[in-house]
C-alpha cells in the first residue's frame, strides 16, 4: 500500500511538473508575441511619424510655391491627403489586425491557465485518493 502511495505521489509530481512546463513554454510563447506585437507598434508609430513629417515638409513647400502655382498647390494638397488618408486606413487595419491577435493570445491565455487549474485540481484529487 505504501508503494502505491509512493508510485501515486511520483505520478502526482510528475505531472505537475510537466504542469509547470507548460505552462513556462507558453509564458515564453507568449512574451514572444508580445515581444513581436511591441516591436510591429513601435514600427507603426515610427511609420506614422515619418509620413507625418513628410507630409508636413510637403505642406511647407506647398505654401511657399502657392504665389506661383496655386492649380499646382492644390493638386499636391489633394495628394497629400489622399496619401494620409490611406496610410490612416492601413494603420486602423493593423492596429486592427494586432488588436485581434492580442485578443486571441489573451483567450489563449485563459484556456490554458483554466487547463493547468484543471490539472491541479485533478492531481489534488488524486493525490488526496
Amino acid at each position: 500500500l505504501e508503494q502505491e502511495a509512493d508510485e501515486r505521489k511520483e505520478e502526482t509530481e510528475k505531472l505537475r511538473q510537466e504542469a509547470a512546463q507548460a505552462a513556462e513554454r507558453l509564458k515564453r510563447q507568449l512574451e514572444h508575441a508580445a515581444d513581436a506585437h511591441k516591436e510591429d507598434t513601435q514600427a507603426l508609430k515610427q511609420q506614422t511619424a515619418q509620413t507625418a513629417e513628410k507630409v508636413m515638409r510637403l505642406e511647407r513647400q506647398l505654401e511657399q510655391e502657392a504665389d506661383e502655382r496655386k492649380e499646382e498647390t492644390e493638386k499636391l494638397r489633394q495628394e497629400a491627403a489622399q496619401a494620409a488618408e490611406r496610410l490612416k486606413r492601413q494603420l486602423e487595419h493593423a492596429a486592427d489586425a494586432h488588436k485581434e491577435d492580442t485578443q486571441a493570445l489573451k483567450q489563449q491565455t485563459a484556456q490554458t491557465a483554466e487547463k493547468v487549474m484543471r490539472l491541479e485540481r485533478q492531481l489534488e484529487q488524486e493525490a488526496d485518493e
